[in-house]
């Protein structure tokens, strides 16, 4: 059970980058908004304006993308293992280990590389509700799951 809940910290620590470097970004548009002072031609300071506005709203979306992921991983229940693939089990196939609770791609941990991936991913909709013995097959490989925690 440690390796999870030491896989659930790392995800949560990844997060909470994405989250501060998104609000640095922010920072950093909003001084250059701050910054544009409105000169002779005044079509490029629109146009310039636009455009940081155009990324302040881009990163104001990713904020709140990374913000639900937070908040649902925070909330899942990491405790409970059992028999079938659930949100928060870590699947340990033939071929990879997974974790299913948020998208966050690959993690690399003492060397071993874990796959986390969200329950709406191809692979986490095929896993979800298989037991131990069960084959998964996705981009024409098949994973045998051998343990679910």
């Amino acid at each position: 059970m440690k390796e999870k809940e030491t896989l659930h910290a790392l995800c949560l620590s990844k997060i909470q980058e994405k989250l501060e470097k998104l609000s640095t970004a922010q920072q950093n548009v909003q001084a250059a908004m701050e910054s544009e002072t409105k000169s002779s031609a005044g079509d490029k300071f629109e146009t310039s304006r636009a455009m940081l506005q155009q990324e302040e709203d881009q990163l104001s979306r990713q904020k709140f993308q990374w913000t639900q992921c937070l908040l649902k991983l925070k909330s899942m229940d990491i405790t409970s293992s059992g028999k079938s693939v659930k949100e928060g089990s870590l699947i340990m196939t033939d071929k990879a280990k997974f974790y299913l609770s948020v998208a966050l791609g690959k993690i690399i941990h003492n060397s071993t590389t874990f796959y986390v991936i969200s329950k709406e991913s191809p692979i986490g909709s095929n896993m979800m509700g298989k037991q131990i013995g069960d084959q998964i097959g996705f981009n024409g490989t098949d994973y045998l799951i051998k343990e679910v925690l």
